[in-house]
C-alpha cells in the first residue's frame, strides 16, 4: 500500500494537470472522427446502446441546431459510464492508497490534479459556454437538449486524477484498465461535447481559440475569449460573459461615461468591469464630486471614499478607489459607505472595526 509521494511524483501532479488543461487551452486538439466514431460506439455499447448515426458539428451551438433539426430523436442517453468506469477505477485505487498517511496523499493528488483541473476546465469553460449555448437557443425559442453527463471536457477532472495514479504504478486490474484507457481515447479523439440520443450522437468539436487571464479566467479585451470553426464565439472579461456584443466594444474601448456606467448597466459584475477599464480622467470631470475619506494602507496606498451626483438621481453615488496590490493599478468599486474601512469591511462582510487593525489589508 503506498503511503507517501516521493519528490518526482508530487512533481509530476503539475505535470498530469497542465497537460489535461492543454488538451482544451492550446486549441490543437481537434477532432479525430475516425477515432472519435470508435470510442462512441464503445460507449454506446458500454452503456447497453446500439452503434448510433453520429454527426459532427464545429461549435455546442452548432450541437443544439443538430439536435432540433433531427427528427425521432427518442430519448437522450443516461449512460452506465461512472458505474462501469468511474467506481471501478476508484476501488481499485482506494485499496492501494489507504489509512492516515494515505488520506493525505489522496487529498494532495485531489486538490493538486482533479480539482484545478475540473474547475479550470469543466467549471470555467464548459459551464459557462452551455449557459450561455442554451440562453441563444432559448432565445430563437429553440428546443434545449442536454449535453452529456460522460464524454466531454467535463471528463477531464476525474480522469487526470486517476491518470496520475496510473503514471506513479498503481496497479488496476486489466479488464477494468482497459475500460478507463478506452475512455481516455475517446476524450483524445477531441470531442468537446456531446449531445447523446439513443439512435443518434451530435457531436461538438474543440474550441479554435481560448483566452484566458493570470487567474485562467476567460478573458480578452480585445476580443472574443472563446471561438469556434463554425464562427461561434464569446465575449468573457475577468471571468464575466458580456452576451451584448455593443456593450463588450464600448467597454474594452473605455467609450463608457461615469453616468452611462452606473445608470444603464444592471450587471453588477459587467458595471464592476466597465468602472475597471474606464478612462480614470473621467472621474476627475465629474460635477459635485467630493472626497469623503482618505487612508493609507500599510504599504503607503492610498485609499479614498468620493461621492457625486448624477442628474435624474436623488440619491448621491459614493466609489470606493483602491490600488490592486499584485497589478498596481487603480480600481474602483461601488459602495452604500462613506469611509475607507466601512466599505472594505463591507466587501468582505464585516465590520470596520474588524479590519482597521490590519494595515496591509
Amino acid at each position: 500500500m503506498k503511503n507517501t509521494l516521493t519528490p518526482k511524483e508530487v512533481k509530476l501532479m503539475e505535470v498530469v494537470k497542465n497537460e489535461w488543461i492543454s488538451k482544451l487551452d492550446n486549441c490543437k486538439l481537434r477532432t479525430n472522427r475516425k477515432k472519435a466514431t470508435k470510442a462512441i460506439n464503445w460507449l454506446y455499447e458500454l452503456s447497453e446502446f446500439k452503434k448510433p448515426l453520429i454527426i459532427f458539428l464545429s461549435s455546442p451551438l452548432g450541437a443544439q441546431y443538430g439536435a432540433n433539426m433531427m427528427k425521432n430523436k427518442g430519448d437522450q442517453v443516461r449512460g452506465q459510464v461512472w458505474d462501469q468506469i468511474g467506481d471501478q477505477v476508484r476501488d481499485q485505487v482506494g485499496d492501494q492508497v489507504g489509512g492516515q498517511v494515505g488520506d493525505q496523499v489522496w487529498g494532495q493528488v485531489r486538490d493538486q490534479v482533479k480539482d484545478q483541473v475540473r474547475d479550470q476546465v469543466r467549471d470555467q469553460v464548459r459551464g459557462q459556454v452551455r449557459g450561455q449555448v442554451w440562453d441563444q437557443v432559448e432565445k430563437e425559442k429553440l428546443e434545449t437538449f442536454s449535453f452529456c453527463s460522460y464524454g466531454s471536457i467535463s471528463d477531464y477532472g476525474w480522469v487526470s486524477f486517476y491518470e496520475y495514479f496510473k503514471k506513479i504504478g498503481i496497479k488496476i486490474k486489466p479488464e477494468i484498465l482497459e475500460k478507463f484507457n478506452n475512455f481516455v481515447f475517446l476524450l483524445n479523439s477531441g470531442i468537446y461535447d456531446m449531445i447523446q440520443f439513443e439512435k443518434v450522437c451530435i457531436v461538438s468539436d474543440m474550441p479554435t481559440f481560448i483566452s484566458r487571464d493570470e487567474r485562467y479566467r476567460l478573458h480578452n479585451t480585445k476580443g472574443p475569449a472563446i471561438k469556434f470553426a463554425d464562427g461561434y464565439e464569446l465575449n468573457f472579461i475577468q471571468g464575466v460573459a458580456f452576451k451584448d456584443k455593443k456593450l463588450f466594444n464600448s467597454i474594452i474601448k473605455g467609450t463608457l461615461s461615469v453616468e452611462y456606467i452606473l445608470t444603464k448597466i444592471e450587471n453588477t459584475e459587467q458595471r464592476r468591469i466597465a468602472w475597471e477599464l474606464m478612462d480614470k480622467a473621467k472621474i476627475k470631470k465629474l460635477k459635485n464630486l467630493k472626497i469623503l475619506d482618505e487612508q493609507v494602507d500599510g504599504k503607503g496606498k492610498k485609499m479614498k471614499i468620493f461621492t457625486f451626483t448624477i442628474k435624474g438621481f436623488d440619491t448621491p453615488f459614493y466609489i470606493y478607489e483602491g490600488i490592486d496590490a499584485s497589478t498596481n493599478r487603480y480600481y474602483h468599486l461601488e459602495t452604500d459607505k462613506q469611509t475607507v474601512w466601512e466599505a472594505k469591511a463591507g466587501f468582505v462582510g464585516l465590520k470596520a472595526n474588524e479590519v482597521t487593525y490590519i494595515a496591509e489589508y
